[in-house]
């Protein structure tokens, strides 16, 4: 180079020659290819090659463990290297880089392909192992109301399914949260789904829900007034329409209406013919007729009785609702027996303590004899019975009463009727024989106030004086005949 510098030199051969310069580097014995030279650009090699280049790919990654066929890898760049796996459990053609995931172990796996050279080339890929993907789907109740807010679902497994289901149900296919109160009513079933993926088939699985509306029953019921209906919470006694809301376990409304009736109480009034009577007799007691029992609280289920004692009445009715009701309460009862009193004066029997008067001769009632007194006229026994204030009778004890003096026998006997007399007017009927005799009639001072005579054997006797006791001659053929006479 003569005295030329270096810097010459190399200048002339890059620009005049178009070579390229090369140094040896004794130390190391090897040719450089940079113009650097030093200990630390070597990196203790000794290289002369030019380094590898390329890239490596699996497309389908993640494969199905269940695939048995090999799957390639896709290569560019240098050839000849050598594919490794990282970690182990990958089955993997070293030369090839294919794989066999039926013989692999699940996982992700780091597959490296390397090119000897000066450096080595080196280039990566990643591959996952997996098996068949699965889930589970549920949601917090399988029935919901129509009413209910937003509804999510609980997922297990494996994520990036769809959601879906029949027409009707507002569902987000991809959260799978339903919306009930944006649904239709019925019955759903909400499937869950995982696309196939490396080799694996699709997953599906399910779940059932139920969109349902409130539900409202109507009912009616009767009760009687003053009865009271437990309906729910509520206690009533009152005609009226009445609502109940309970939630079903879906959380809908169970909507209960009832109709309450309530029936008019029955109206019953006992009554008597009379509210007293004479003892032995009996009243009539009735209560309102067309109830469907009676029940009296002397024993009688009938709506009429005769009461025979003294006491206080009242009935319990039932009508067609079987409403009760209790009548009013009915006072009853009996007068006191009246007493009787008789007094015997010769011939005349007075009585005492009545307003009415009937007396008896030998069980027999005796025409006319209607007063407080009656003059005996023969040999009998007599009773009488009075009648009191408040018209009830009593007959008094058995009198008996003998009749003395001169017996009207044959043709001297005769009969004056009726006696005692209010009229004035009364019958005298004796034997034919006693026809023509005188009659005369005389007051208690003896005088004589009334002179006729017999002119039939039944004549009548018109006497027309105050009233008193009066005597009534007869003058026979060999004897005088006296009567009594009684003009009330």
């Amino acid at each position: 180079g003569g005295c030329n510098t270096i810097d010459q030199v190399l200048d002339y051969f890059n620009t005049q020659l178009g070579g390229s310069v090369y140094s040896l580097n004794v130390q190391y014995c090897c040719w450089q290819n940079s113009a650097t030279y030093s200990v630390a650009a070597l990196n203790g090699s000794c290289c002369n090659a030019v380094s590898g280049s390329g890239s490596i790919a699996y497309a389908g990654t993640p494969f199905c463990k269940s695939l048995s066929s090999a799957q390639a890898v896709t290569h560019t760049g240098t050839t000849g290297g050598t594919y490794s796996a990282s970690p182990s459990g990958l089955s993997i053609d070293a030369a090839t880089g294919d794989i066999t995931p039926n013989t692999s172990s699940v996982g992700t796996y780091t597959v490296t392909y390397t090119v000897a050279g000066c450096p080595n080339f080196t280039t990566t890929a990643t591959v996952d192992i997996i098996t068949g993907a699965s889930a589970t789907i549920a949601y917090a109740s399988a029935s919901f109301c129509s009413g209910a807010t937003v509804q999510n679902v609980t997922q297990t497994g494996t994520s990036g399914g769809v959601y879906s289901s029949a027409v009707g149900l507002s569902l987000d296919t991809v959260t799978g949260a339903i919306a009930p109160a944006n649904s239709a009513t019925g019955n759903y079933t909400i499937t869950y789904t995982l696309a196939p993926s490396g080799g694996c088939t699709a997953y599906t699985t399910t779940a059932s829900v139920a969109i349902s509306s409130a539900i409202t029953t109507s009912f009616n019921h009767s009760i009687c007034n003053g009865e009271t209906y437990s309906f729910g919470a509520l206690t009533v006694d009152t005609a009226g329409t009445y609502t109940d809301t309970l939630q079903t376990a879906g959380g809908c409304d169970s909507v209960s209406i009832l109709n309450l009736n309530v029936y008019a109480s029955p109206v019953v009034i006992a009554i008597a013919d009379s509210v007293i009577f004479c003892p032995g007799d009996s009243t009539q007691i009735c209560a309102t007729s067309g109830f469907n029992s009676y029940l009296w609280n002397s024993g009688q289920n009938v709506a009429c009785f005769a009461a025979t004692n003294a006491g206080n009445y009242f009935v319990t009715v039932s009508d067609g609702n079987n409403c009760t009701a209790v009548s009013n309460h009915l006072t009853v009862n009996v007068h006191p027996l009246p007493s009787v009193s008789v007094s015997v004066n010769g011939d005349t029997l007075n009585a005492f303590n009545g307003i009415a008067y009937q007396w008896y001769l030998n069980g027999n009632q005796i025409a006319g004899a209607q007063h407080d007194f009656y003059v005996t006229t023969v040999t009998g026994t007599y009773r009488v019975e009075i009648t009191d204030t408040n018209g009830c009778s009593s007959l008094s004890n058995p009198i008996n009463v003998t009749i003395l003096g001169i017996t009207e026998t044959g043709a001297e006997k005769f009969e004056v009727y009726p006696n005692p007399v209010e009229s004035g007017i009364w019958n005298l009927e004796c034997a034919k024989s006693m026809i023509g005799n005188g009659i005369e009639i005389f007051d208690a001072t003896g005088r004589v106030v009334f002179k006729s005579q017999i002119s039939n054997n039944k004549t009548e006797i018109n006497f027309d004086a105050a009233k008193g006791v009066y005597f009534l001659r007869i003058n026979s053929k060999d004897r005088t005949l006296v009567k009594k006479l009684i003009h009330l």
